[in-house]
């Protein structure tokens, strides 16, 4: 007969137990839960440090001036915020921008994208030139032009380093240099379809061209009229006291009726210009004016620009 070692057997039954714990919580904290439309879904924790691995390469980037966003593979429903301009990054303004966004949330219920605090990717030689170009391209397009698509391939594949660029940078780490590095953020993407605004020209004229088909996939014009109202004072009350957002004011409002700021790493050392009540009330007008021309059903924003254009900057 098998005599049975009661003290091994308890022995053994801890250890799977420590191993099973173990493997749970590293799986706890690389994965996250989600229930969307009624199903449980896994996605990957925000506190993951990116990889570029983790870029939808279906799905091309979105990049203005400063800045390209990528869709998250795993997750639709968010993405990563890249600095491509080195000079606008070297203030880590997505680290004040970061800031910012907790701030105004924790005083004014204030609504962003941002997810987590921004990191830093070490930059390849070839992904630098890549990125300056598209900078140089933004810089010198038309007023008309604001966004651009480009292939996110292409960011995964000039990302990528040889043993030799990786050995030269740890060498250069190690004397002290520092490496060239882009600041990137985990963010929520913007509900789609969605309108976008700014007082700045290019921005001016996104919303006008987008207006239409906006307007048209609103669901129910009285409630989104009634909250954009709400969020209008709330506003208000924001500007009365951060008048520095006033400065390249940008915004984004979904279907809603809610308002989303977004760039928040703008105006970095929060100017306040003389003419801000002036702006303020030509932007709080503007937003009125949305709300009236989607209850109304309008299909132009023309008329909003010309009442508008007296307080906008170049």
């Amino acid at each position: 007969m098998f005599r049975f070692n009661i003290n091994k057997i308890r022995k053994f039954l801890l250890f799977l137990i420590l191993v099973v714990t173990v493997k749970q919580s590293t799986l706890q904290s690389w994965l996250r839960l989600q229930k969307e439309n009624g199903e449980m879904k896994i996605y990957r924790n925000q506190n993951i440090p990116f990889e570029w691995s983790f870029l939808d390469t279906s799905v091309p980037a979105v990049c203005g001036m400063n800045k390209c966003f990528f869709q998250d593979k795993d997750d639709p429903a968010r993405g990563y915020l890249l600095v491509i301009n080195y000079h606008h990054d070297k203030e880590n303004n997505l680290s004040v921008g970061w800031e910012r966004a907790k701030l105004l949330k924790q005083k004014y219920g204030t609504r962003h994208f941002s997810l987590s605090p921004p990191e830093k990717v070490l930059a390849s030689d070839e992904l630098s030139r890549f990125t300056n170009e598209i900078v140089k391209k933004s810089r010198n397009s038309s007023v008309h032009t604001l966004y651009s698509e480009v292939d996110t391939k292409q960011f995964k594949n000039k990302a990528a380093m040889n043993n030799i660029e990786l050995t030269t940078i740890k060498m250069a780490i190690g004397n002290g240099e520092k490496p060239r590095e882009f600041s990137v953020q985990k963010m929520n993407k913007a509900p789609d379809p969605f309108l976008e605004w700014g007082d700045k020209p290019k921005r001016m004229v996104r919303s006008k061209e987008t207006f239409k088909l906006f307007n048209s996939t609103i669901k129910s014009r009285a409630e989104f009229s009634k909250k954009l109202d709400e969020e209008i004072a709330i506003l208000n009350k924001t500007l009365d006291k951060e008048a520095w957002l006033i400065i390249d004011f940008q915004i984004i409002i979904d279907q809603r009726g809610l308002i989303y700021h977004i760039d928040l790493d703008r105006n970095p050392n929060l100017i306040v210009q003389s003419n801000s009540i002036l702006r303020k009330e030509g932007i709080l007008r503007f937003l009125h004016q949305i709300s009236h021309g989607v209850l109304s059903c309008q299909s132009k924003l023309s008329i909003i620009f010309n009442d508008f254009n007296v307080v906008s900057i170049d």
